[in-house]
């Protein structure tokens, strides 16, 4: 009896190690690499959200336009 509790807290205890250690492992990675994105840049990302900006502004202002409001219109 006393040889199957051995048996069950030793699976345990390596078990609940096996976490701790891959835990441990995927923390340090991931602060490690915070600075490498994968795929674009921060400069390209900034650019595409930047033509993202410009390009609903332009449509909002042709919206204004065809529907004839003057709050966009510059004199």
């Amino acid at each position: 009896m006393n040889e199957e509790i051995k048996k069950f807290t030793y699976r345990f205890d390596s078990f609940f190690n096996g976490m701790l250690v891959t835990t441990l492992l995927v923390c340090v990675f991931s602060w490690a690499c915070d600075n490498f994105y994968i795929g674009k840049s921060e400069e390209e990302i900034s650019e595409e959200i930047m033509r993202s900006a410009f390009q609903a502004d332009s449509l909002i202002g042709r919206i204004k336009f065809m529907l004839g409001d003057s709050t966009g219109m510059e004199e």
